[in-house]
C-alpha cells in the first residue's frame, strides 16, 4: 500500500485565556443592568442609554464568541500548503510548491515583527497573536512563537504558526526526499 504524505494542524486560540476574559467581561453585566433599570430610574427611562448598552454588550459577546470558535487549520502534501484562519477564511488558501522558493521552520514574535511593519509601511494587525497585514509579508498565528516561514517566489513571505514545530521540520525533510525522487 502506497503511504501518503500529508501533514495535518488544526489550532485553537488558547481558550481558557478565552473564558477567563468574558467572566472578566460578562459577570458585571447583570449588576450594571441592574443598576441602571432598576436603581437609576432616569438611566432606565433613558431608551437611547438602554440601546446602547444592550448593542455594547452584544458586541462584546460577539468578540468572546470570535474568539472561542477562531482557529488555524494547515494541510501540507505533495502538491503544496493550505491553510485557512477560520472564521476570516471559509475555504482554504492554496500556495502551491512552484509558487515556494524556501519552506522552513523557524521562532519568530508576532508582536516585534507586526509592530515593525506597521511602522514602517503601516501594516494592520488584527487581534494580537492572529492575523498580521503587512507589505512583504503575511502572518497567521494563534499561538507560540514557532511558524512555517514560506519565501514565495514574488519575494513575498507567509508565516504559518505551528505547534508541531519538530513534527513539521521531519516532514519537510521527508516531502523533500520525496520530492526530488521524481
Amino acid at each position: 500500500m502506497k503511504e501518503e504524505l500529508v501533514f495535518l494542524e488544526r489550532q485553537y486560540f488558547k481558550r481558557w485565556f478565552v473564558i477567563v476574559l468574558s467572566l472578566f467581561i460578562f459577570l458585571p453585566v447583570p449588576v450594571i443592568f441592574y443598576i441602571i433599570t432598576v436603581l437609576d430610574k432616569a438611566a432606565g427611562q433613558n431608551t437611547l442609554f438602554l440601546v446602547t448598552f444592550i448593542v455594547v454588550t452584544l458586541l462584546m459577546l460577539l468578540m468572546a464568541v470570535l474568539l472561542f470558535i477562531m482557529r488555524l487549520d494547515t494541510i501540507i502534501d505533495k502538491e503544496g500548503v493550505y491553510y485557512r484562519m477560520f472564521p476570516f477564511h471559509w475555504r482554504f488558501k492554496t500556495i502551491l510548491w512552484d509558487d515556494i522558493m524556501e519552506a522552513e521552520v523557524t521562532k519568530f514574535s508576532p508582536l516585534r515583527r507586526s509592530v515593525t511593519t506597521a511602522m514602517r509601511v503601516k501594516g494592520v494587525t488584527i487581534g494580537g497573536h492572529g492575523m498580521h497585514f503587512g507589505i512583504g509579508f503575511s502572518s497567521y498565528t494563534l499561538s507560540g512563537n514557532k511558524a512555517l516561514l514560506l519565501s514565495l517566489t514574488n519575494h513575498k513571505k507567509v508565516y504559518i504558526g505551528t505547534q508541531k514545530a519538530e513534527e513539521l521540520s521531519e516532514f519537510l525533510v521527508k516531502l523533500d526526499a520525496k520530492r526530488k525522487q521524481k
